[in-house]
């Protein structure tokens, strides 16, 4: 399952919306590079809640385990996002 925490409609093309998104999924194997019409751009991060890991998309649409410097700055990132 995924769940989107939160999005930034980065462009739309008839029915595809290109998203930056948080979102928030049961396990890595539910990491997709869409979700309906919703196509995540890079910069989308995923959190899988059955192993507490972070996950980046890249410009093809393929989901990275993030290390912990990265996760660091995503922190920061989201903090930021909180002000």
């Amino acid at each position: 399952m995924i769940k989107i925490i939160s999005r930034v409609t980065d462009s739309t093309k008839g029915n595809i919306i290109n998203i930056r998104a948080k979102i928030a999924v049961d396990s890595a194997a539910d990491l997709a590079a869409n979700l309906n019409n919703y196509y995540f751009a890079l910069g989308s991060i995923a959190w899988d809640v059955s192993t507490g890991d972070i996950y980046g998309i890249d410009s093809s649409g393929t989901w990275h385990k993030q290390n912990q410097s990265v996760i660091d700055a995503i922190e920061t990132i989201l903090s930021d996002d909180e002000a």
